[in-house]
């Protein structure tokens, strides 16, 4: 889906037309709560563990951003990725290890290496 959005942001740029996509995290929804024991109060406290803002992302998150994207204030912005996950993917809470929640990993940092 990334780079779909970016071919084709680059196809429509010339007559300003902006295309981005939205990459959503753990957001709270009832098509995951439901599905959970302990409902909605289980699944923000499992969310909150995994990100580094310690909160269940909320759909209003995700409207926020397209909204932003579909506001004039984002008119120099397109081909892009909007990361809206509570810092996970930055890699600053793997796990809730940050807090202490959950034990660390096995051989520290989780994310991606550039050593040999």
């Amino acid at each position: 889906m990334i780079n779909l959005t970016r071919s084709v942001a680059l196809e429509v740029a010339k007559d300003h037309i902006r295309v981005n996509c939205i990459c959503p995290g753990g957001i709270n929804t009832p098509l995951i709560s439901r599905r959970m024991p302990g409902g909605e109060e289980a699944i923000n406290q499992l969310l909150a563990l995994l990100q580094p803002i310690p909160r269940a992302g909320r759909p209003d998150d995700i409207a926020n951003m397209a909204l932003f994207l579909a506001s004039a204030e984002s008119d120099w912005i397109t081909g892009t990725a909007m990361v809206v996950d509570g810092g996970l993917m930055a890699g600053g809470n793997i796990f809730g290890q940050q807090r202490g929640d959950v034990p660390p990993i096995p051989g520290g940092f989780a994310g991606p290496s550039f050593e040999s």
